[in-house]
């Protein structure tokens, strides 16, 4: 899927989809029992790509 980023709403769209991934990536770092260490980057690739996906879709933003 191809978005293209000349319009500032599909800007806002791919900050929001970067936000989330974050987001993500922080909350999946494991808890106080477990030595601390990275969180799950496949989970924030996966909610990154989902959030961009269903942005762009609900908005009508043509792909390709």
């Amino acid at each position: 899927m191809t978005v293209h980023i000349d319009n500032p709403v599909n800007l806002l769209i791919f900050a929001i989809a970067c936000l989330a991934g974050y987001v993500t990536y922080k909350r999946t770092r494991p808890r106080p029992p477990l030595p601390p260490g990275p969180g799950d980057l496949t989970a924030a690739f996966t909610v990154g790509a989902i959030t961009l996906a269903a942005l762009a879709f609900l908005l009508g933003i043509p792909a390709g």
